[in-house]
C-alpha cells in the first residue's frame, strides 16, 4: 500500500465535499476546482492518481489532514460526509445496473461534450441526473446536505452538490482500489497527515 497515492486519493474525496459545502452554504461555485474534480469521474481509463487531479486542486482536501483552517462548521459536516460517502461507495459497488448507467452516462457526456458551449454545467446536469435518478432514492441511498436554503433551493447549486456527490464517490472508489480502507484510514492517519504535508508543500 503506498500512503502518497491513498492520501492522494482520500484528498479528492475530501475537496469534493469541501466545494459542497461552500455550494449549500455560500452558493460559491469554485469553478476551477470544480471542474476538474468532475473531469475526474469521466477518467474512468486511469488508477494514477496524478493523472486523474491536478494536485493544485486539491489543496482543501489534503488541508483537512494538517490543521482546522477549513473552519469548524465545515470540519464537521466532512466527517458527517465521509462515512456517507464510504456507504455510497458499497450501495454503488453493490448495484451491478447502476454501475452499468453511471458508465453509459459517463460515455454519452464523452460523446457530446465538444459540442457544449458551458462544458462544466453540461457534466454536472448528466452526473446529478444519474445520482437523482439511480441512486437518491428511500431504499437506495439518502443523504442529508447541510446549508442555506436560500442556496439549497437553487437548481443550478442542487446540480453541482449532485455532481460533487459523484466526484467523491469516484475518489472513494479510487481510494479503495489503491488499497484504501476504513481501518488504515484509521491506523494510519498519521501517516496520511505527513504525506498531505509534503504535498501541500509543493503547491
Amino acid at each position: 500500500m503506498d500512503i502518497s497515492k491513498i492520501t492522494y486519493a482520500f484528498a479528492a474525496m475530501v475537496e469534493s465535499l469541501y466545494q459542497i459545502t461552500l455550494i449549500s452554504h455560500n452558493g460559491a461555485i469554485n469553478k476551477g476546482t470544480v471542474d476538474q474534480l468532475l473531469k475526474g469521474v469521466l477518467k474512468t481509463e486511469s488508477m494514477l492518481s496524478t493523472n486523474i487531479y491536478p494536485l493544485a486542486s486539491l489543496k482543501n482536501g489534503l488541508t483537512y489532514f494538517t490543521d482546522k483552517s477549513l473552519g469548524e462548521q465545515a470540519l464537521k459536516e466532512i466527517n458527517y460526509y465521509i462515512p456517507n460517502v464510504f456507504r455510497l461507495a458499497a450501495v454503488y459497488l453493490g448495484h451491478r445496473q447502476e454501475r452499468d448507467d453511471l458508465e453509459k452516462q459517463i460515455g454519452r457526456i464523452k460523446e457530446l461534450l465538444s459540442n457544449q458551449e458551458n462544458k462544466s454545467l453540461f457534466v454536472a446536469r448528466h452526473l446529478a441526473d444519474w445520482y437523482s435518478t439511480e441512486i437518491s432514492k428511500p431504499d437506495i441511498f439518502a443523504l442529508q446536505i447541510f446549508g442555506s436554503k436560500e442556496h439549497l433551493v437553487k437548481d443550478v447549486n442542487l446540480i453541482y452538490i449532485r455532481a460533487l456527490l459523484v466526484s467523491a464517490l469516484r475518489a472513494c472508489i479510487l481510494w479503495k482500489q489503491l488499497g484504501g480502507n476504513q481501518m488504515n484510514f484509521v491506523f494510519n492517519r498519521s501517516k496520511m497527515i505527513i504525506s498531505a504535508r509534503q504535498m501541500l508543500e509543493v503547491i
